[in-house]
């Protein structure tokens, strides 16, 4: 009887995962439809179509030259190579995705589970005239379906920070990897442990991360992680300084569509989700000015 109760309990224990998993997709899912607009006219333009930080140097004098630029310094530091296959974890609206299969001439494939983004993808590929070599598919980046053994690189620029079993992730990488294959990530990280923020710090972690879907750790966590699913050679650099211009046009942004949300909320046009989306805008500038959060790129290999 006792091993007939425990193995009911561990069916039990993985439903209700399953179930935990399930509703952390569709919450994701539904941020991303109903916010995707708000990235779509105020941060894509008609070439770029991207939704990350970018990377600003000397150079960079414009928001989509930066995020152009963040692009080409993921694709330097995992040595992308024309004919390599990439796995876009994550992919949003595919602008990373074409902007490799663009310049590089990788093959790419992203992943993503918001099917209005992946329509805009498939279609922007199309017009590109690069769907030979970009693809999109719906799926769960922890648990693709893909053949192991079959990617080059797995690229994740701000996708993973949307997961809580990050670490499931990292196993799902390894597999999909072939020997000697790259992960590249940049997302953002937190600055210091939770328990060290301020009430008023604690608050605006809580802001972001409702408003944006996101669940943030620590850097040391991404990498122990990361090593426990059989990485090597892994690097983490801390990029802050070259996003912070962005940071600010974001926490301008968020304030000017504020009263913009408020009104669609009050006409029923739009969910509460616009209103937070506006509220972790302007919170996470602070963040990152106060050091509570960090913004970095993570590298690796199988």
């Amino acid at each position: 009887m006792k091993h007939r109760t425990g193995r009911n309990t561990h069916l039990i224990g993985a439903h209700c995962k399953d179930r935990s998993n399930m509703a952390a997709i569709s919450e994701i899912a539904n941020y991303f439809t109903e916010c995707s607009i708000d990235y779509r006219r105020f941060w894509t333009d008609g070439k770029n179509l991207a939704m990350h930080y970018g990377y600003w140097d000397s150079e960079t004098s414009e928001l989509q030259d930066a995020i152009s630029n963040m692009n080409k310094v993921l694709c330097r530091k995992a040595s992308i190579r024309p004919g390599e296959a990439v796995l876009d974890a994550g992919c949003g609206l595919g602008g990373s995705a074409i902007w490799i299969a663009e310049h590089i001439g990788a093959r790419v494939v992203g992943v993503n589970v918001c099917e209005k983004d992946l329509q805009t993808a498939a279609r922007s590929a199309k017009e590109r005239k690069v769907d030979q070599l970009a693809e999109f598919r719906y799926g769960d980046m922890r648990a693709t379906g893909l053949a192991a053994a079959s990617f080059d690189v797995v690229w994740a620029v701000e996708s993973i920070v949307h997961t809580d079993d990050k670490a499931v992730f990292f196993h799902e990488a390894h597999r999909l990897l072939k020997e000697g294959g790259r992960l590249i990530i940049a997302d953002g990280f937190l600055g210091k442990e939770r328990f060290a923020f301020s009430k008023h710090q604690t608050a605006a972690l809580n802001t972001i991360e409702k408003g944006w879907a996101i669940s943030i750790a620590m850097p040391d966590e991404y990498l122990q992680a990361i090593g426990k699913a059989g990485f090597r050679n892994i690097e983490f650099k801390d990029i802050t300084p070259n996003i912070m211009r962005t940071s600010r046009h974001i926490y301008v942004r968020g304030i000017l569509l504020h009263p913009v949300a408020l009104l669609l909320r009050a006409l029923r046009v739009r969910t509460w989700r616009g209103l937070y989306n506006c509220a972790a805008c302007t919170a996470q500038y602070t963040m990152f000015a106060q050091g509570c959060w960090r913004y970095g790129i993570i590298y690796a290999q199988k």
